[in-house]
């Protein structure tokens, strides 16, 4: 057994080792032999508690596989390559295929996993619906609507706030925004229902009271925003730039995904469930989420 991963069994770069794990089962206890390159046990090492540790990392190996593919896949498909697994972990599932198909137990028992195929390089993972996180459903076509359309809509909306002839509410249901600055706009009353924004900014603008349910937002920067009874329900953030004020987030159910920012405070009760999210980011990270608003 040694001969057939002697060449594998020798110290590595940085004073890394790498050894042979002989485990027993019954005891779970376990010896770790280093051949150099031999035939034999040149060296060895008692470890006591090898099955329950190695057990641990074949968990938290799981773990990462259906977290990764949950917070990711939009269709409940998703697969986890060896390679990413060797890269988070140091094990390499496609030289151990006891530890591989340990862990292929493991997953097919978990709830989360509806059906899991193991191939040469990757398992292929398809997940039950009830943990992925939804999304929207584009329409088939939009109606472009470009910066000038909405300076000109916008004129007419003030006048309309303000109970002045000639004034109309803003209304851009099912629209498509590409690359439109909002940046400073008072869009209070104005109605987004149903509409696309890519690469949009909505910087210090004013939105209190406005309809964006059901709006979809992709890479958009959406900072500083006057948020007063505002209407998200059922909008979906994905790559954006968002701060809202911490009283936003009371009393919706929102579903976070992707995060890559700090979550600060977040808080829950019985009566009332309450999230109070901030986003300055963690070290290192920027604050781009995927948001769901329910």
């Amino acid at each position: 057994m040694v001969a057939k991963y002697s060449g594998k069994l020798r110290v590595e770069r940085g004073g890394v080792t790498s050894a042979l794990l002989v485990l027993n089962n019954t005891t779970g206890e376990g010896i770790l032999v280093n051949s150099e390159g031999s035939a034999y046990a040149r060296y060895s090492a008692y470890l006591p508690f090898a099955k329950p540790y190695l057990d641990y990392e074949i968990a938290r190996i799981a773990d990462y596989c259906v977290s990764e593919g949950a917070e990711n896949t939009s269709d409940g498909l998703w697969a986890i390559t060896f390679d990413e697994v060797c890269e988070h972990f140091n094990i390499d599932l496609s030289d151990d295929p006891e530890i591989r198909d340990d862990l292929l137990d493991i997953l097919r028992t978990r709830e989360e996993i509806a059906e899991i195929v193991a191939t040469e390089d990757e398992f292929e993972i398809k997940y039950s619906m009830d943990i992925c996180p939804p999304v929207p459903k584009l329409k088939e076509q939009y109606e472009d609507a470009s910066q000038e359309d909405v300076d000109v809509a916008l004129a007419k909306h003030i006048l309309w706030v303000h109970d002045v002839p000639g004034g109309v509410c803003a209304n851009f249901s099912g629209k498509r925004f590409r690359d439109v600055d909002f940046s400073g706009y008072k869009l209070n009353s104005a109605i987004f229902k149903d509409a696309l924004f890519e690469n949009c900014k909505f910087n210090s603008a004013e939105i209190c009271f406005a309809d964006f349910s059901g709006a979809v937002f992709e890479d958009c920067k959406m900072q500083y925003l006057s948020t007063d009874e505002l209407n998200l329900k059922g909008a979906f953030l994905k790559n954006c730039d968002l701060f809202l004020p911490s009283s936003f987030y009371e009393g919706r159910p929102i579903v976070l995904m992707q995060m890559r920012h700090s979550i600060t405070a977040i808080s829950s009760t019985a009566e009332q469930p309450t999230a109070v999210l901030r986003t300055q980011p963690s070290s290192g990270q920027n604050s781009r989420m995927n948001i769901l608003i329910l």
